[in-house]
């Protein structure tokens, strides 16, 4: 057997970690990546890998964390790929036996103001994305509505509202161009993201164009 010393193997999951317990009451200022389960001691549970910027301590910056239980993955689920401000809190669970968790409350005006301020100085406000392009904001969208004048809000659109999601301007060319199939190959090459994401993400594409991206990339 060698005697040569390695280096620990780099977590496949996250960079760093942050127990949102830790942050009850910090104005933080997040960016949901992509979601999905993992097995534990009752079954699956979901969760949620998200860029984070701890506004309330000194901008602090967690790269690929991840946040587990439907209180924290569901409204973020909804929003992947935009920025929003939000501020985790406590709540009690109906049981008085179990444990309080943790959930994340919309920011108030003036945080959302504290936060927008920090995005207008910060072009890039978690460094070199890695998993995502640097112009994600740009890139994922909305999932397209049907076109309907008196048509309610999605539950997307709702959630976005409540957390304080940065808007989003959509464009509607005829067809890709070069730079969008570089966009929707960069989005395809995310683990686990849907191909309807990526319809919504980049105008011009189709289902087509999308499963000929996916064989070309062997995903």
């Amino acid at each position: 057997m060698s005697n040569d010393l390695i280096d620990l193997p780099a977590s496949e999951t996250s960079e760093d970690r942050l127990n949102p317990k830790d942050v009850v009451g910090h104005l933080l200022l997040v960016q949901p990546l992509r979601t999905g389960t993992t097995e534990g001691k009752y079954g699956e549970q979901p969760h949620v890998d998200l860029h984070v910027r701890d506004l309330s301590d000194g901008d602090r910056l967690y790269r690929s964390v991840r946040f587990f239980g439907g209180s924290l993955h569901d409204p973020l689920s909804a929003v992947l790929g935009r920025k929003l401000a939000v501020v985790p809190e406590l709540r009690n669970p109906k049981s008085s036996a179990a444990q309080p968790y943790a959930a994340l409350r919309a920011a108030t005006p003036d945080e959302k103001a504290r936060a927008a301020a920090f995005l207008s100085a910060n072009t890039d406000p978690f460094g070199e994305l890695g998993d995502l392009p640097a112009d994600v904001n740009e890139l994922v969208a909305p999932v397209q509505q049907a076109v309907a004048p008196s048509a309610q809000p999605s539950p997307e659109q709702t959630v976005a509202a409540t957390l304080g999601a940065t808007p989003v301007q959509e464009a509607a060319p005829a067809g890709p161009t070069e730079q969008d199939i570089i966009r929707a190959k960069a989005l395809i090459a995310i683990p686990g993201i849907e191909d309807h994401v990526v319809l919504a993400s980049v105008p011009g594409l189709t289902p087509a164009i999308v499963a000929s991206l996916r064989t070309a990339a062997g995903s």
